[in-house]
């Protein structure tokens, strides 16, 4: 089955200073032009807004890639919502280059520790039947009878060279209107990130590590959950 990707979100963890915002911007738009080639957004957030509230934005002229930089996190999106056509692999490469850049400014330029990461990936897959292939392969025959709508939630924890992870995926129908026309995808989200307890010291090349071993992971899982 071919999974095309809707969205990627890797998110850094950081305590940022955002005191110059235009500076900062400046060097991460010059590190990181052939992505984002849009220009940047510096938005008037009160000093005392919640700090998740993205201060800075970057966005390619496509809309395709954003880079959403808060008090605490930097967030480099992909999203393809609208016409998903690539899968993981054909992102891969690009998307380490970029986040590499971004982490080398992080890091570099803006002197800031990233004790945490994070990341979702959400897929979808053109399935006649998707119902019935998560029945099939998650509940137990005999259970359901014919639900319209399914969705499975699973949530682990491992150990990825010396970093305690939470991996959860979710597995659900998605029915997606084009007129009066239905269409039935196979959706299938993952979020693996370090888990909050633990706070880790990440520098540039370990951050795209990280998120190296995660596409892969992923790629690897939704080849083997059906």
């Amino acid at each position: 089955m071919q999974y095309f990707i809707h969205f990627m979100n890797s998110v850094l963890y950081a305590s940022l200073n955002l005191q110059n915002k235009l500076e900062l911007a400046s060097i991460l738009h010059n590190e990181t032009k052939i992505v984002f080639d849009g220009e940047p957004i510096i938005l008037p957030v009160p000093d005392d807004a919640p700090s998740e509230i993205p201060r800075i934005i970057l966005t390619s002229k496509d809309n395709e890639h954003k880079c959403h930089i808060s008090k605490e996190r930097v967030e480099f999106i992909y999203s393809n919502e609208a016409n998903p056509d690539r899968e993981v692999s054909e992102l891969r490469e690009q998307f380490l280059v970029t986040l590499g850049d971004i982490a080398k400014v992080v890091k570099s330029s803006w002197k800031a520790e990233v004790y945490r990461l994070g990341f979702v990936i959400n897929s979808v897959s053109h399935y006649e039947a998707p119902v019935e292939i998560i029945k099939t392969k998650f509940i137990r025959e005999g259970v359901l009878n014919h639900p319209r709508r399914l969705e499975v939630f699973v949530l682990d924890r491992m150990t990825w060279d010396n970093l305690k992870i939470n991996r959860g995926y979710r597995v659900s129908t998605l029915i997606k209107r084009e007129g009066k026309e239905e269409r039935k995808l196979l959706s299938v989200n993952f979020d693996i990130n370090t888990i909050p307890e633990e706070k880790y010291s990440f520098d540039t090349e370990s951050i795209v590590a990280f998120y190296d071993k995660a596409i892969l992971h992923i790629g690897e899982s939704l080849k083997s959950l059906f």
